[in-house]
């Protein structure tokens, strides 16, 4: 059996009782600097994709005050390029918030594992 990881890190481990059975080991590092799992150590998360779960992806506000009161950011992605203060080189700089909202909250169970 060869394991692939897929694009965004997941890894299938197998199916068990008519469930998928993923790992997923990413973690992201925080303002202050400390590294943090996106999934914390024993804990099992079930999630849902069926579409009466009404899990929906919202869009936050983008950090960028003159693009927002011009109205120009609609949509996942925003992105913007200008040119730096000595015209020597083009930046381009691309931004998104998504927020995942479960809107039937008994749509994800997260649980700690134990052993006896």
């Amino acid at each position: 059996l060869e394991q692939q990881f897929r694009d965004d890190g997941a890894l299938l481990l197998g199916r068990f009782e008519g469930l998928n059975v993923w790992s997923y080991s990413r973690s992201t590092t925080l303002a202050d600097g400390t590294s943090v799992d996106l999934i914390r150590a024993k804990y099992a998360e079930f999630v849902t994709r069926s579409p009466a779960a009404e899990n929906v992806l919202y869009y936050g506000a983008i950090h960028d005050i003159d693009a927002m009161e011009a109205g120009q950011f609609v949509g996942r992605q925003f992105s913007k390029s200008y040119k730096s203060a000595n015209g020597k080189l083009m930046w381009l700089e691309t931004q998104s918030r998504p927020l995942p909202v479960p809107r039937r909250p008994d749509s994800m169970v997260s649980m700690l594992v134990v052993t006896a």
